[in-house]
């Protein structure tokens, strides 16, 4: 069997890779199928409190808060970028909050350094916050980054982005224009 324009073969013919697929994709299935640990529930009242007299609010996929509620699932996080739409979306890293700073405070603390207030916020053993001007493929990324950090095994070596691949992330120019776009729009809304 032939794989189309690569001049290269498959090992066994094209009758054992077409007529034996069922048997060759469950093995490949069964050998990645990862069974995703359980977060506890978030502590909606704490969230309320960490919420209050701030521009964040719950997400809109209960999902999401796994990552803040499990505590493997928010060591990955902390690590750092996992994959290039969660730098395009949720921008480097995961911001954590410190022990019992609220949202507004962890936005102040943004202010200081010069940086943007941040999309989400993970409160250990809490849950998540959004800004609420999050759009639909932010809070997506966040749900995203809770079911990733749920199939990571604790004991996983894991390659997290330098900060160099998470600056040419934010600066290509497709995501310079993307985010432009995004900018308009947002002010658009406000007029």
């Amino acid at each position: 069997f032939e794989v189309p324009g690569s001049g290269k073969s498959w090992p066994g013919g094209s009758r054992r890779f077409v007529r034996g697929r069922k048997p060759f994709n469950g093995a490949v299935v069964s050998a990645l199928t990862i069974t995703p640990r359980v977060a506890p529930p978030p502590d909606l009242e704490a969230l309320e409190h960490f919420s209050a007299n701030s521009k964040y609010q719950l997400p809109k996929h209960a999902s999401a808060h796994a990552v803040a509620c499990d505590a493997t699932s928010l060591a990955i996080a902390a690590g750092g970028s996992l994959y290039p739409d969660h730098v395009i979306f949720l921008g480097e890293g995961s911001t954590i909050a410190k022990d019992n700073e609220t949202a507004q405070q962890v936005v102040d603390r943004f202010t200081q350094q010069g940086l943007a207030p941040p999309v989400s916020i993970l409160f250990p053993n809490a849950g998540v916050l959004m800004r609420v001007d999050a759009n639909p493929g932010q809070e997506a990324l966040a749900q995203c980054l809770a079911d990733v950090c749920l199939h990571i095994d604790s004991g996983c070596q894991i390659n997290y982005f330098t900060t160099s691949q998470n600056y040419e992330l934010l600066n290509w120019e497709a995501e310079v224009y993307r985010q432009k776009l995004e900018a308009d729009k947002q002010t658009s809304k406000e007029d």
